[in-house]
């Protein structure tokens, strides 16, 4: 029996070893946390090795090459109102659908199934693009979608994938196995910090149908509420038609999405130059209204990385859908997650191994009182006095308002806000002004302490920051490993 040569933690889950396989001898099947893995039937396989052959990870240097380098970037969101709600972020994903749709071609994307979990689906109207649409944070079940994709490629309409790097590296893999271009084959991926397993979601809408006493069938994870894309809102649909929102930030999901983290996600192999599609979409952060681009129900960020790629972008209606060429730079500089992997948290174990035994909820309730304990030890630590002390706040993004309620921030004697991004400066976070982060050794008398709440940026990496500028004063970090959900 072939043994499949890929360890576990490198696995993306991606199933092309299941779609080559001559004798449909491997079966995706979950581990315990729900995670898919691949397992093969050792009386059926034949030891043709092809499974290990067709992997996009073991074989990432024949896909690669540096073929798909990240060219331009653009700005965009839909002008109609409706179809920008219904988006995650501008709706670039939809708007190239849309336009692939209309010239005849089908597309490729993840949708919910009846049971709410995520599956890999093909649109050919309009109105099946629907299902598509929204982030779905959990991983999906892919099946044999990508002989699919190539059964679809034998004629010459235009064939779209819109996906996760993993799953645009494993089309790509898949068709470079039988060794063919397609001209009409375009490959979007989403950019992407990691997922989440599909126990974690189901587990989530089961609590919340039992709570409400009724099923639930539609979640979307993203909505819009009032039309504004921050903050984010979980929105329930019932099978009684009723429906009720709730901020994701306050949800177990959010803490979930966050500790229960699929392996490969921290050390992804399909980052920065090893991506390999013709176009990288998400979120433009970090935009306010000072800048040209700024939409309250969002923008969406697009990366070039090909020749498909560019005539994607010529395919979008610029009377239906904005676009606005940026400064690729810039755009990546707050868009971590195009060239770094996920970090993962120091109480994730903690956090697994409760969910196993009790369920998400149980292990939310236990992380709270887990990581108000730590943060107040080391609070006794530095000689802080969180109550008397001058606090200044470094880091203005969804992490500070989600630790500022947390910890209940509105009783600390918080003075300064700082942030490092010039755009932020002059606007306000709970009533305070912030200044940008080069200024602080203007305020540094006056400072007792800084407390960091950036979620994505490794702390050695942020204290010397505040070295660099002339702030030697005590510091407490809140991201990445210490106490972010």
């Amino acid at each position: 029996m072939t043994a499949l040569s890929i360890a576990k933690e490198d696995c993306t889950g991606c199933s092309v070893c299941q779609s080559v396989c001559p004798n449909s001898s491997i079966d995706m099947l979950p581990d315990e946390c729900g995670f898919l893995y691949p397992s093969i039937d050792s009386s059926s396989c034949v030891d043709c090795n092809i499974c290990n052959e067709s992997c996009p990870v073991l074989c990432r240097d024949k896909i690669t090459r540096k073929k798909y380098f990240m060219r331009s970037s653009y700005a965009g969101y839909f002008l109609n109102a409706k179809k920008l709600l219904e988006s995650s972020s501008g709706g670039a994903a939809t708007a190239i659908s849309e336009q692939v749709i209309k010239r005849g071609g089908v597309c490729f994307g993840v949708k919910y199934d009846t049971y709410n979990k995520p599956v890999w689906g093909i649109a050919r109207t309009q109105n099946e693009l629907v299902g598509f649409k929204g982030s779905k944070y959990a991983e999906s079940v892919r099946g044999k979608f990508h002989t699919l994709v190539v059964e679809e490629l034998t004629d010459e309409k235009p064939v779209l994938v819109v996906g996760l790097p993993c799953d645009i590296a494993a089309v790509r893999m898949y068709i470079g196995r039988i060794n063919q271009n397609y001209d009409n084959l375009f490959l979007c991926e989403l950019i992407c910090s990691r997922v989440t397993s599909q126990k974690v979601l189901l587990d989530f809408i089961s609590s919340k149908e039992a709570s409400e006493g009724k099923k639930v069938i539609t979640v979307s994870l993203r909505y819009k509420h009032n039309g504004m894309k921050i903050p984010f809102f979980v929105r329930y649909i019932f099978e009684d038609g009723t429906e009720t929102y709730e901020p994701l930030e306050k949800t177990d999901f959010e803490r979930g999405f966050y500790y229960i983290v699929r392996t490969c996600c921290t050390h992804c192999s399909f980052k920065g130059d090893n991506s390999v599609a013709d176009l990288r979409l998400g979120d433009y952060l970090s935009l306010n209204e000072s800048h040209p681009y700024y939409n309250p129900g969002g923008v969406s960020l697009i990366i070039e990385c090909s020749k498909q790629g560019r005539k994607l972008l010529e395919y979008i209606d610029n009377s239906l859908f904005q676009l606005h060429q940026t400064d690729l730079r810039g755009s990546l500089q707050y868009n971590k997650m195009t060239q770094v992997s996920f970090e993962k948290h120091s109480l994730s174990n903690n956090f697994i191994n409760e969910f196993l035994e009790n369920g998400l909820n149980s292990a939310c309730r236990k992380l709270l009182y887990s990581q108000v304990e730590r943060l107040y030890e080391l609070l006794d630590e530095k000689g802080i006095d969180v109550s008397m002390d001058m606090i200044a706040l470094w880091g203005i993004g969804n992490a500070a308002n989600i630790l500022y309620d947390k910890f209940e921030m509105s009783d600390w004697n918080i003075k300064y806000v700082f942030d490092s991004n010039k755009i932020k400066e002059g606007t306000f976070f709970k009533g305070i002004r912030i200044t940008n982060l080069s200024n602080i050794p203007n305020y540094a008398k006056n400072i007792d302490a800084v407390i960091i709440t950036i979620s994505t940026v490794p702390y050695e990496i942020l204290s010397q920051q505040l070295y660099d500028i002339g702030y030697l004063g005590k510091s407490i970090y809140l991201g990445g490993g210490g106490y972010i959900i």
